[in-house]
């Protein structure tokens, strides 16, 4: 169950991390959306990828928690 959290936690810092060390670029011609929304250098696509990843290994947690708990009682 704690390793379920741990990566949880790792992958959100993670996220984080790049998002931070991201250069901002100045560029004149916008991308298009999708470049937008799934590319993860040129839009955010490394927040909609790690969201995912973070959202997966969440449930994962939380499937373990609740096992963990209907076995105790």
């Amino acid at each position: 169950m704690g390793t379920w959290l741990i990566m949880t936690m790792g992958v959100a810092l993670a996220m984080v991390v790049y998002r931070m060390r991201r250069k901002d670029e100045d560029k004149l011609e916008q991308p298009s959306n999708f470049v937008m929304f799934f590319h993860p250098s040129k839009g955010e696509g490394d927040i909609f990828l790690g969201g995912i990843i973070v959202l997966y290994l969440f449930s994962r947690f939380a499937l373990d928690m609740f096992q963990t708990i209907r076995g105790i009682f």
